[in-house]
């Protein structure tokens, strides 16, 4: 064979000088392409020691992983392969691409999505060899597709079922697949089939006594002229909860949960994005009055322009009764990359799947989550500006931004919540991959009980 005779000249050059990294790896690529794993895999592992040229040891790391799966090894210690590859080489897509397909066919479908998507993120290598195309032209989103079919997220799936065929570089068995994957996603998402799937899903949070503000904020989205919502009304804590103020709104698309104790509206709208299937995500405080055009503008322009996010200008009343404008502003994005930026206010429309690929809206900030998420996801996806006033905020005097002693702007708590920020902001930018180091952050920053037990009120309400 063409290979095992390669392999045997490589040989006795490698008896003559063992170190010679380029007769290790291409005796490790001859064993491969002859057949032959094992040996193949003994020294791809030596290339690996012998250091040197990082895109050889790159590749070596990725071939063990590839050969490990080929013989059947243990599905976990083929993980760990690929992970080593990854580590070496964060700005690779490849093995995070094998990852998602090793953790969907030992149906991890939660974590697949979470690696589809890191891999999808992944920009193409430029200056890379031993590229493979094919994961960045179809094949991460194809498991992300995928992914998102099983765990029942079909608006996703369906977007990149789209996506997908309208590559030419997908064909035969595989554009069949995908083509079947989206008649069953359609037919899923079709109305009425899916509980809790609606386009846009909007959570209030309330920690207030009943009062005549939080039913008009109910009220003025009941009015929406865009009526594929669903409204999320929590109760953060109230030792009574503020339903009799509801009294008289019946409408199927609102849903009601109480919390016992007060954890704070920023678990609060994480939680419900991780738990809800609604493509699109929006936010509406308790004494805020959407105006009425709101989501239908927001949505068409997040269609229009496949937005990760859409700002809009907002109204913001004090209780004097001034009204001041609140401009989004496109224009900072163009400031220094060093800096994490506030483009607009967090009461845009947000892409569910594109905020929780950032890792969800809390990430531990209990103050200045807005200003995390908003700048994240100005910095790393694709922020939209509708200038329009869409949004009455009212800003009255007690308000715990501007004026507490404990949490307001010149408090201590801020300026340790800029430290953490900005400390994370770093972190970010300063990654090989952006997209994977916020995920990570924002996640290990979200672990505690509250987020979980509230996620599992959202479930059980949902079912």
């Amino acid at each position: 064979a063409k290979y095992d005779r390669i392999a045997c000249i490589l040989e006795k050059e490698y008896e003559e000088d063992p170190k010679n990294t380029r007769t290790v790896f291409y005796l490790a690529q001859s064993y491969r392409d002859g057949g032959h794993k094992e040996k193949a895999i003994t020294f791809y592992k030596k290339r690996v020691e012998l250091e040197g040229n990082r895109e050889e040891v790159w590749f070596s790391l990725y071939q063990i992983g590839i050969l490990l799966e080929k013989l059947g090894v243990d599905w976990e210690l083929t993980r760990e392969a690929y992970i080593k590859a990854y580590e070496y080489m964060p700005s690779r897509a490849e093995p995070l691409w094998a990852v998602a397909n090793l953790y969907r066919n030992n149906h991890k479908k939660h974590l697949a999505k979470v690696f589809a998507s890191a891999a999808l993120a992944t920009k193409y290598p430029t200056n890379g060899l031993f590229v493979d195309e094919s994961v960045y032209s179809w094949r991460s989103l194809d498991e992300y597709c995928m992914a998102s079919q099983k765990i029942v997220l079909q608006s996703e799936a369906k977007w990149a079922a789209l996506k997908l065929l309208a590559n030419p570089d997908i064909s035969g068995a595989n554009r069949v697949r995908v083509e079947e994957n989206l008649t069953f996603s359609c037919k899923v998402i079709s109305p009425g089939r899916v509980k809790h799937g609606m386009g846009v899903t909007v959570v209030l949070a309330t920690y207030k006594p009943e009062s005549e503000a939080l039913r008009e904020a109910v009220e003025s989205i009941i009015a929406q002229t865009y009526e594929h919502w669903q409204l999320f009304i929590v109760s953060d804590g109230n030792d009574q909860p503020p339903w009799a103020v509801l009294e008289g709104i019946d409408d199927p698309r609102i849903h009601k949960f109480h919390l016992e104790q007060n954890v704070g509206q920023f678990p609060i709208y994480d939680a419900v994005l991780n738990e809800t299937r609604s493509p699109m995500f929006a936010i509406q405080d308790d004494d805020d009055i959407s105006k009425p055009n709101r989501l239908e503008v927001l949505v068409k322009n997040m269609e229009r322009t496949n937005a990760d996010i859409v700002f809009s200008d907002i109204e913001s009343e004090y209780k004097d009764g001034k009204v001041f404008i609140q401009p989004s502003h496109p224009e900072w994005l163009g400031q220094q990359h060093d800096q994490i930026v506030h483009t607009g206010s967090h009461v845009g429309l947000w892409k569910s799947q594109s905020l929780r690929r950032l890792g969800g809206y809390y990430g531990g900030f209990n103050l200045g989550a807005d200003t995390v998420t908003v700048g994240l996801m100005s910095r790393l996806g694709r922020p939209a500006f509708v200038r329009e006033r869409l949004y009455r905020a009212r800003r009255t005097s007690d308000s715990s931004m501007t004026s507490s002693e404990e949490t307001g702007m010149q408090s201590e708590a801020r300026k340790e919540v800029w430290t953490r920020i900005y400390w994370l902001w770093d972190k970010v930018r300063n990654s090989d991959n952006q997209i994977l180091t916020a995920r990570m952050l924002m996640e290990e920053g979200a672990k505690d009980a509250d987020i979980q037990s509230i996620r599992e009120i959202i479930r059980q309400g949902m079912e």
